[in-house]
C-alpha cells in the first residue's frame, strides 16, 4: 500500500503519553479490572456489545495493541504512528502491587472480530481493536467465533 505521508517509515514522531488512565470515566468496574489484568500481564477472551456492534477478542495491554498494530502496517508512515505511541506507553511509571487500579479510558483487543447475525466474524482471523470503554454496555467473559 502506497504511503503518501512524506514521513520516512521509522522516522520518529513526538507524541504525548496515551490518556488510557488519566481520564475518570463511568464505565463497568469489573471491566475496568479485566482490563487492569490484561496490562499486568493476565487476559481472557472476551465479547464487548456496544449500541451498534458486538465485538469479540483477546483482551490485551495498550502496549500489545499498538504492537500488533505496527505489525500489519510494516516500514509505513502507520508503523511509525504506533511506534510512537508504544514509545510513549512504555515510558509510563508501571503500576506497583497495592496501587489503586487506574481508571482505564480504553478495552484494547487482538484478533478482534465484528460479530452480525448469519455472518461468521469478521475478519477471519480478526484485527486489533481499540473501544471507548464507557461505550460498552455490556460483556460476557469468552470469544464467540
Amino acid at each position: 500500500m502506497p504511503d503518501d505521508s512524506g514521513i520516512e517509515a521509522g522516522e520518529p514522531i513526538a507524541v504525548a503519553a496515551p490518556d488510557d488512565q488519566d481520564e475518570p470515566t463511568s464505565g463497568d468496574p469489573l471491566l475496568n479490572l479485566m482490563v487492569h489484568l490484561a496490562h499486568m500481564g493476565t487476559s481472557c477472551g472476551v465479547t464487548l456489545y456496544t449500541r451498534g456492534s458486538t465485538l469479540t477478542g483477546h483482551l490485551c495491554s495498550s502496549a500489545a495493541y499498538y504492537q500488533a498494530c505496527i505489525d500489519q502496517a510494516p516500514g509505513t508512515y502507520i508503523e511509525t504512528v504506533y511506534r510512537s505511541f508504544l514509545n510513549a506507553d512504555v515510558a509510563r511509571p508501571s503500576i506497583a502491587p497495592g496501587d489503586p487500579t487506574p481508571d482505564y479510558l480504553y478495552v484494547h483487543l487482538l484478533k478482534g472480530q465484528v460479530i452480525a447475525p448469519g455472518v461468521s466474524g469478521m475478519p477471519n482471523g480478526g484485527f486489533p481493536i481499540r473501544v471507548l470503554r464507557d461505550e460498552v454496555i455490556g460483556f460476557s467473559i469468552g470469544q464467540l467465533s
